[in-house]
């Protein structure tokens, strides 16, 4: 093997030696605890609930919560406690949109979660109220605007709350919100 061969290969070994130390003291710095399922498979309200761990920190719940209506909820985070609701049915948004119906619908669809007396780590029913009055605040509330939720929590951990997408694709509608707090 000549010089510049041997300079390639210390190169690369250097790199993914940093790569994998990197990825160790990110894993380690993690100060969230190994997520749980938070919604109750026992509940009438949620149905097929399944339960994915994805990781010591990630993990994935999927259910029906009504006819039609199936969410997904992915936790995740370290630094910051994430938790983000994915909701898809195929009369959401059927006959029209407008952001401002995204954050009313959105904060009924949180109000229902949370008669199922989920364990997520956030007061969905405050949650439910900072959206609609976002809403009735600004006649044309806009997606990916995060808004603290009164009352639960106080900075830096406070929780707060961004409706990340809403519409329809493949004749479904969707709706997307995360929940956050942090940093840790």
């Amino acid at each position: 093997m000549n010089k510049a061969g041997r300079a390639k290969k210390s190169v690369c070994s250097l790199g993914f030696t940093a790569l994998v130390m990197c990825s160790a003291v990110q894993a380690d710095d993690c100060v969230r605890s190994t997520p749980s399922p938070v919604f109750a498979a026992a509940r009438k309200d949620v149905q097929a609930h399944i339960f994915t761990l994805k990781s010591d920190h990630e993990a994935v719940e999927r259910f029906k919560l009504a006819p039609g209506m199936q969410v997904k909820v992915e936790h995740g985070g370290c630094e910051y406690f994430v938790t983000k609701i994915r909701f898809e049915a195929p009369e959401l948004f059927a006959k029209t949109y407008t952001d401002a119906m995204a954050y009313e619908t959105a904060a009924s669809l949180l109000r229902t979660l949370n008669n199922a007396r989920p364990e997520v780590g956030f007061d969905l029913g405050l949650a439910s109220e900072t959206l609609l009055a976002e809403a009735r605040r600004k006649r044309t509330p806009k997606l990916d605007h995060e808004l603290s939720i009164q009352g639960d929590g106080v900075p830096p951990l406070q929780a707060r709350i961004v409706i990340d997408a809403a519409g329809r694709a493949r004749s479904l509608g969707y709706l997307e919100v995360t929940l956050f707090r942090g940093p840790l």
